[in-house]
């Protein structure tokens, strides 16, 4: 049990901050993507992780965070996730 109290409480949510970020899943034929967790150290960064199932493989790749309302362009992830789609096919 903590000791600050509930004043200590409330002003600590205070400081806290909402944050958006941005993921795009799909199947994948298994076996085609490494099972790893692929990620670079841009800011804002960027993931691609694979979730093994039975007869195919799920991938994510997201990433992108952000302060929620402080977004350069909330169109930036979804434009890349189309663009990706597009090149892979």
């Amino acid at each position: 049990m903590g000791t600050t109290g509930m004043l200590g409480a409330a002003l600590f949510q205070t400081r806290l901050s909402l944050y958006t970020s941005y993921a795009i899943s799909g199947r994948v034929a298994k076996g085609r993507i490494p099972d790893a967790l692929f990620w670079d150290s841009e800011d804002p960064y960027h993931y691609l992780r694979l979730a093994p199932q039975r007869d195919h493989d799920v991938v994510t790749f997201g990433g992108e965070d952000h302060k929620t309302g402080q977004a350069r362009s909330s169109n930036s992830m979804a434009g890349r996730s189309r663009c990706t789609a597009t090149s892979a096919a």
